[in-house]
């Protein structure tokens, strides 16, 4: 499972990417990654709180960028503002900064998944909850 979240996040990740720069649609592309991101968590977990948590960080994870973005620290290529649009934020009312992209959304959820999988097949290892501190 470890290999087949990796890969699927990978896969996810590399798709935004065409679909940003193909000119696909932002409606398109965010119905597109969010069935993938769906289909990803269903495989690896299809646990609730694993989905709560998915769609927690897929909208706090954009959001948290924010700073970075206003500080120059990155832009995306082609944003859609969304949602930042609806609340007064773009390109044309002196925040150009506030440029989020809405496939960053299913990207974020298709990470935490990933980092969910991982998290459990580390935790199958031998002595894994003991703090490497404590066995000195």
């Amino acid at each position: 499972r470890a290999t087949l979240a990796v890969a699927s996040t990978a896969a996810i990740i590399k798709y935004s990417e065409i679909l940003s720069t193909t000119g696909v649609s932002s409606t398109k592309a965010l119905a597109v990654l969010g069935v993938l991101a769906l289909v990803q968590w269903a495989a690896l977990d299809g646990t609730f709180s694993s989905l709560l948590l998915a769609i927690i960080l897929a909208i706090g994870g954009p959001l948290a960028e924010i700073p970075f973005m206003a500080a120059g620290c990155w832009h995306y290529i082609d944003p859609d503002y969304w949602p930042l649009a609806t609340v007064g934020l773009g390109p044309n009312t002196g925040t150009p900064w506030a440029g989020l992209s809405v496939i960053t959304g299913p990207c974020y959820f298709a990470v935490t998944t990933d980092s969910i999988a991982l998290g459990r097949w580390l935790a199958t290892f031998p002595n894994s909850s003991k703090d490497p501190i404590d066995s000195e």
